[in-house]
């Protein structure tokens, strides 16, 4: 789970964080739960740091996406850098 960051009460930043698992944000629709999770801050009238929250949950859920499919492709990082050093299965 992100940590809250300097300046964020952890209780504004948890929020977000809990908003964006709230929507079930799923690798096949990225894009639409980006924008349910604008819209949802946006009528919830959140501040920065509820947005902050809520964002860095979604992109931590995107990068994992992105790993996953990575996996699928049959790529595997054999050096755990930053995707140099790609290998095929």
């Amino acid at each position: 789970r992100p940590r809250a960051p300097t300046g964020c009460s952890s209780r504004d930043y948890d929020g977000g964080v809990r908003m964006t698992e709230r929507l079930r944000v799923t690798c096949g629709s990225l894009d639409r739960d980006y924008l349910k999770i604008q819209q949802e801050l946006a009528v919830s009238r959140a501040n920065d740091c509820v947005w902050k929250g809520a964002i860095d949950k979604f992109d931590e859920i995107k990068r994992y996406c992105r790993n996953e499919e990575n996996c699928v492709k049959g790529y595997i990082n054999k050096s755990g850098k930053n995707g140099k050093d790609l290998e095929i299965e």
